[in-house]
């Protein structure tokens, strides 16, 4: 029996106009060649707009571009109860080794206190605190309203290259279906040639990898639901600005439970697209 999928991305205070600008939503979605049972868009966007935000989204349901949308303002607190989430909180601390010089103190302290971006609270010359809560709160408001089987989340910033001849989704949720192990799939960033893959197991059409992104992925729904999206927070390769977040909770959960993504080695998708960067 095939499976149900719901398709879904977000947009948020500066791009929403880009993303329901008619028409745009729909041509994202067909990118991807493959019939969705169903089309969510949610909107991380603050009351200020919500007017506005509103009437544009109705409009794409009216014109039969999306099925629902939801404000995570609306349904946030349901949501962080539904997942045992009590905060996003990140607490970088300036730390110096043995290993540092005067120069390299200066030069990383200089990152440290006047470069880094991201949501933060200085508390302190050696410590940034961080609320990774934009960061991670639109995935995890379409995984709390999928009632298919499976959902594929995307960012606003990211396209498919379009393939008349798409498989990735039906392959990677057979992959999944067979194995409980592999909890996510996804194709591949086009930047990434097939040298930075050269020692990934394999299977099929995928690489198998223990990281995980939220630029794009494919997950079982009732499975992505019942995670612990708390366990012990042992990766720094995330942004600091969402070292606590959503991806970073996928991680850690998927390296205690030894879970897999699969990546796809025939399909791809651009981060950051020219359509969508042109009109920020």
């Amino acid at each position: 029996m095939e499976k149900q999928i719901t398709i879904a991305t977000s947009c948020y205070d500066r791009d929403w106009h880009i993303i329901l600008s008619e028409g745009y939503i729909k041509n994202l979605y067909e990118k991807f060649n493959y019939a969705f049972d169903k089309r969510v868009l949610i909107l991380n966007t603050s009351d200020v707009y919500r007017e506005e935000v509103s009437a544009a989204a109705m409009r794409e349901v009216s014109l039969g571009n999306i099925d629902e949308f939801y404000f995570t303002s609306d349904i946030k607190k349901k949501v962080l109860n539904f997942f045992n989430i009590k905060d996003f909180l990140y607490v970088d601390k300036f730390k110096i080794t043995k290993k540092d010089t005067p120069i390299s103190i200066a030069k990383r302290f200089y990152h440290f206190y006047i470069k880094r971006k991201g949501n933060s609270k200085l508390l302190s010359l050696t410590q940034k605190q961080y609320d990774c809560i934009n960061y991670s709160i639109s995935p995890l408001c379409a995984i709390y309203t999928a009632n298919t089987d499976y959902l594929l989340y995307f960012t606003e910033d990211c396209a498919m290259k379009p393939n008349s001849n798409s498989q990735w989704i039906t392959e990677g949720v057979s992959l999944m279906e067979n194995n409980k192990h592999y909890i996510a799939a996804r194709p591949i960033d086009i930047d990434l040639d097939s040298n930075w893959f050269k020692e990934y197991k394999t299977i099929d059409n995928f690489y198998i990898t223990s990281m995980f992104t939220d630029r794009m992925f494919l997950v079982n729904a009732d499975i992505i639901k019942h995670i612990d999206f708390n366990c012990e927070n042992k990766n720094n390769s995330y942004p600091v600005y969402g070292r606590n977040g959503f991806e970073s909770r996928v991680f850690n959960f998927m390296t205690k439970n030894q879970s897999y993504m699969l990546i796809s080695k025939n399909e791809t998708y651009v981060h950051e697209c020219d359509e969508y960067m042109k009109r920020l």
